[in-house]
Order: structure tokens, then C-alpha cells, then sequence
């Protein structure tokens, strides 16, 4: 008979390292456009918690999937699981873009070396933006334009820290710049238009 599958994998089996980490979000990455409502790309199950990653790498990883839409399956002990983890697994604006309900997988809009930006669309008109310092040796500022994420240039928007749950930038146009992305890590924001633009 038929065969139905919701979701598969996209890569290989993953590691607690940032190598297989980043491996896996390029795999994934490739899959974008075969990912829709009711079908999706996994890129198989976080590492948070587990000893190889260290914190800025575990909020990076767990960002990446939450806006690649990929399943957040947790592979650590949570009866073992310290503050730290939990604090990550349980961030509350970064769950809120893995399972908004538009149901787009993010994915990388632009490269810069070391430094990447990923995207995803959300059901309010906003945007879901990743800053990843992917290589670097030290803390680098990142930036994302509008055109390169999907707003109109001149729109104003209010940049919104999901890690602090805090508003970080308003009437922003054009772009935004993330200050000190430390190395193997991520800023996470969600851009909505402060107007319909």
C-alpha cells in the first residue's frame, strides 16, 4: 500500500560536535524548498545537554533548528539536565518560531565568509533572522539587510532579542547589525513591521 512520511531526515547521524552541528544545518539547508505544512525536513535530534557543545554552540544549534522548522526531539537526560540546558530547551520566543504557524523553513540567505544569515517568514508578516558566526576565531559584528531577508528597505521595523525577550532596536530600517557575535555562536531576532509596509 502506500507509503505517507511527515517528516526524514536530511543528513547524517549527528554528533555533540559544532563540525557535525554545521554539517547538519547545511544538509539541511539543501532541503529547504521540499519542506512544507505537514512535510518536514528533520535534521535529526539536538545535542543540548550533551558533554561536546559548548554554551554559545548548544543556543546557536538550538536556534538553527527552531527556525529551519526542523522537529526539536531532545536526545540529553532531562532528568539530569542542569539550569543551563533547560534554559535553552524551554526558551519560550525561540520554541515560538520553530512551531509558528505559517510552517516555513527558514534558511541561509546570505554568506560572508565565516559569518552567515539565516531567515524564515513568519504568519505576522515578521521575519525570524539568525547572525551566525560560524568560523571565527572572535566575537564579530554581523548584519542582515531587508532586501536580503524579505522586507521592503524602507520598512520600519522593531528588532526583538528572542534569547533576552527584549526589544533591542526600534523603528530599525534597511538593516540591522548584531554587535559581538561571539565565535560558534548566534544572535537570534524576529523582525516584525511596526506598520503594515
Amino acid at each position: 500500500g502506500d507509503v505517507r512520511a511527515d517528516l526524514w531526515r536530511t543528513g547524517g547521524d549527528i554528533q555533540a560536535t559544532w563540525s557535525s552541528v554545521v554539517a547538519n544545518v547545511d544538509a539541511n539547508d539543501l532541503m529547504a524548498r521540499a519542506q512544507s505544512r505537514g512535510h518536514w525536513n528533520d535534521a535529526d535530534a539536538l545535542q543540548v545537554g550533551n558533554p561536546g557543545l559548548s554554551d554559545d554552540e548548544q543556543r546557536a544549534h538550538f536556534a538553527l533548528w527552531a527556525l529551519m522548522a526542523s522537529p526539536l526531539l531532545i536526545s540529553t537526560e532531562l532528568l539530569d539536565a542542569d539550569d543551563a540546558t533547560l534554559s535553552i530547551l524551554l526558551a519560550p520566543e525561540i520554541i515560538a518560531i520553530n512551531q509558528d504557524a505559517l510552517g516555513v523553513q527558514g534558511a541561509r540567505v546570505s554568506r560572508d565568509g565565516g559569518d552567515e544569515v539565516f531567515a524564515k517568514p513568519l504568519a505576522d508578516g515578521g521575519v525570524a533572522v539568525i547572525l551566525l558566526n560560524r568560523e571565527g576565531a572572535q566575537p564579530r559584528s554581523i548584519g542582515a539587510t531587508w532586501a536580503s531577508i524579505g522586507l521592503p528597505p524602507d520598512c520600519a521595523a522593531t528588532v526583538r532579542d528572542l534569547w533576552a525577550r527584549e526589544d533591542v532596536q526600534r523603528n530599525a530600517t534597511r538593516a540591522f547589525v548584531a554587535p559581538l557575535v561571539p565565535p560558534h555562536g548566534a544572535r537570534a531576532v524576529r523582525v516584525p513591521p511596526d506598520a503594515p509596509c
